[in-house]
């Protein structure tokens, strides 16, 4: 079937996915400037909006209203919002509720009772680093109860990804089975059938779709995926820490939110001072965290207290890093992580694998070592060994879109067919979800997830949690290489040369924070009443601004004012 009828076919079967439609309104706005963690300056009071609005770039954008959710007994009910550069979190009856982004426009609520719905944006994000953007302003053009029939989407997904994975097999045969079954499933749908004939075929059309799929024999050569969900947040980066902490609430709400919806999902992540900011802003949001973590679904970590630059600091702060980390999982979640996960850090010294395992933590990940500008790096999965001999397992995956992946036909394809050295071990990890700015996994990328399992011509997949995929290689024992000594990176190198104000301070902080403890602890001998306890606060705001896109220079101006304060 030519790719351009598949294609209307798919877009006809999501517009009769949407079974009932109902505006949300009139709203209450107001806008303010974001001073701090909680704290705004107001511009002035609420005003009613009804419809289209604009508002200006880097201004924190408030709604509210009360709205009478309609029943949904044949499908799922979603606040649909429709807009352009805003980011923002959605809160439902004062509760975090669910992330709103580009990549985030609509979420399930509940249905048939009374909502109080607040929401807080930021307008043009991206104008905080780019000075050009601040004339332009964020759209809001509505919002809206929307009803979807479960079981058209569910057709919409099973010949989505069916239709994807047929363009991304290198088998032609298998090719051109995938493409009749896709064909023969679309033919018995009827796109302008009355509502129960054309749900009856919807449904007719899932039959033969799988059973078509089943037909055809998988892949021996194929690999297998690990996927797991994750979203990279950059504690600072083209954004001040203020706004990461908003960051937070909104890619953390969402993701409890996905957890609600599907039974099979992991979600990954690190850094502990992320956490922190969620346990002081969003409490309630924490405490869902915490039930979420108990059942095994939601993993902590990475080990360290963020992502740090891993060359500038001193090798006591790397191991103050993993203390402060461990402690803080240990402490609020009883959990103790064994990764290193630094995914997006500019270069490892040959130190690091003794100060892991001398801290307990065996695993190491990162995807940056296949951002190389000369020398591809060579392995995929290896063991690190560093000047004093030790050594930590260490996976660098080269995927397509390094840690913000897709569990697509096209990033499982290429994500095995990137393995350099396949006969060192058949499975790889795939962290999936946007990030860098937050968000994490989608809904479309979790249908994907559920479909990529065991499907003809692509890796084998499933979900897990990282140290799941860790331990596996660990029990299989696979003969693997060694690399000794230092994970240069080849890129990024300037990093080094800029911001030098920060980088001497943070050396100056290093040592002054070293002297304090010696002189508080002698006193404490000597019989002083010496509470030394506020310098673990003062540990943890250094380790905060080693973050790697922080102390390497890599960050916006008023990060760096910023950091110079503290």
């Amino acid at each position: 079937m030519d790719p351009r009828i598949i294609l209307a076919k798919l877009n006809g079967l999501w517009q009769r996915s949407v079974i009932g439609s109902w505006p949300i309104g009139p709203w209450e706005a107001r806008t303010a400037d974001h001073l701090a963690p909680g704290e705004y300056r107001y511009d002035g009071d609420w005003a009613t909006i009804d419809g289209d609005s604009l508002w200006p770039a880097t201004k924190t954008l408030f709604l509210r209203a009360e709205a009478e959710a309609p029943e949904a007994p044949d499908g799922d009910l979603y606040i649909a919002w429709s807009g352009e550069l805003l980011e923002g979190l959605l809160s439902i009856d004062g509760r975090p509720y669910a992330g709103i982004d580009a990549n985030h426009l609509r979420t399930v609520v509940p249905a048939g009772r009374t909502l109080r719905l607040e929401a807080e944006f930021m307008c043009v994000p991206r104008a905080l680093c780019e000075p050009a953007l601040r004339a332009e302003r964020a759209r809001l053009r509505g919002v809206s109860f929307v009803r979807v029939d479960r079981e058209v989407e569910a057709a919409y997904y099973d010949l989505r990804f069916a239709a994807e994975a047929a363009r991304e097999t290198h088998d032609e045969r298998r090719r051109q089975f995938l493409d009749a079954a896709i064909e023969d499933a679309l033919l018995a749908i009827d796109l302008t059938a009355p509502p129960e004939r054309f749900r009856r075929e919807v449904t007719e059309a899932r039959r033969i779709l799988a059973e078509g799929i089943g037909a055809i024999a998988p892949d021996p050569e194929a690999g297998s995926i690990l996927l797991t969900g994750h979203s990279h947040i950059d504690t600072a980066w083209l954004w001040p820490l203020r706004e990461t902490v908003r960051k937070c609430g909104r890619t953390f709400s969402t993701a409890c939110r996905l957890m609600e919806r599907y039974p099979d999902y992991r979600f990954s992540c690190s850094q502990p001072a992320l956490y922190l900011y969620a346990r002081e802003h969003y409490p309630a949001l924490y405490e869902e965290i915490k039930g979420w973590v108990r059942t095994g679904r939601w993993e902590c970590t990475g080990g360290m207290w963020v992502e740090p630059d891993c060359n500038v600091p001193s090798g006591e702060a790397l191991i103050r890093q993993i203390l402060h980390g461990v402690r803080f999982f240990q402490e609020e979640f009883g959990k103790r992580p064994r990764t290193c996960w630094l995914p997006d850090v500019f270069g490892y010294p040959a130190s690091l694998p003794g100060i892991l395992k001398g801290c307990g933590l065996d695993y190491f990940y990162t995807n940056k070592l296949h951002w190389q500008s000369r020398n591809p790096f060579p392995a995929h999965l290896f063991w690190w060994e560093g000047v004093d001999g030790s050594r930590v397992l260490a996976h660098i995956p080269r995927l397509q879109r390094y840690y913000n992946g897709s569990p697509s036909p096209e990033e499982l394809v290429a994500a095995w067919d990137n393995v350099r050295r396949k006969s060192d071990y058949g499975t790889i990890l795939l962290p999936f979800g946007f990030g860098d700015g937050g968000g994490g996994p989608t809904e479309e990328m979790l249908e994907f997830a559920a479909r990529a399992a065991e499907f003809p011509g692509l890796p084998a997949s499933a979900q897990g949690t990282e140290e799941t995929f860790y331990d596996r290689v660990v029990a299989d024992g696979p003969d693997l290489p060694t690399w000794v000594g230092e994970l240069y990176l080849e890129t990024h190198r300037g990093t080094y040369t800029t911001q030098a104000p920060t980088k001497r301070a943070n050396r100056k902080n290093e040592l002054a924070l070293r002297d304090a403890e010696i002189l508080g602890v002698r006193a404490q001998i000597l019989g002083a009443d010496l509470d030394i306890s506020p310098l673990r606060g003062a540990w943890e705001n250094l380790l905060l601004l080693q973050f790697h896109d922080i102390l390497p220079g890599s960050s916006i101006g008023q990060v760096y004012a910023e950091a110079a304060k503290d």
